[in-house]
């Protein structure tokens, strides 16, 4: 979810299950960067995902719970991403970081859309919406990150 949304690694941890709407594919972000709410519509390839993770699960008040019902910490989340690393043996100085889904997320549509030969600083400021920037300078920064 944090790459194929762009949500950043505290943000799945928060969503409740009457956050998503399984048949939509609405996704409310309550609270997040500067204390602001926002829905964006995940793809279907995720809302696929996310309604066979949910038939899975059962009922639940958080959508990624823990089996004593408490909803995971970041923590966890970074933990396990560790672990994902090592395991698969990537050297990289600093390692990858959860965070850095968040940053392909963006680069990607960038890419994409250079490569369709769209107006990219036009559809920016979608994307700034959709990752809840609350400026765009804040968006431009994905640009400088492209070969």
């Amino acid at each position: 979810m944090i790459y194929c949304c762009g949500l950043g690694p505290q943000e799945p941890p928060a969503i409740r299950t009457e956050d998503i709407d399984l048949n939509t594919g609405d996704l409310y972000i309550r609270q997040s960067k500067r204390h602001k709410d926002r829905h964006i519509i995940m793809s279907d390839d995720m809302l696929k995902l996310c309604k066979r993770y949910d038939a899975l699960a059962g009922k639940r008040e958080w959508f990624f719970q823990k089996w004593d019902g408490t909803q995971y910490e970041t923590s966890w989340y970074n933990n396990v991403w560790r672990r994902i690393i090592k395991t698969c043996g990537i050297q990289w100085k600093g390692n990858p970081r959860p965070y850095d889904l968040r940053h392909a997320f963006a680069s990607r549509n960038i890419i994409k859309w250079i490569n369709s030969g769209k107006d990219v600083m036009e559809l920016l400021t979608y994307l700034s919406a959709y990752m809840g920037h609350s400026e765009l300078t804040s968006t431009l920064y994905y640009v400088h990150l492209l070969p």
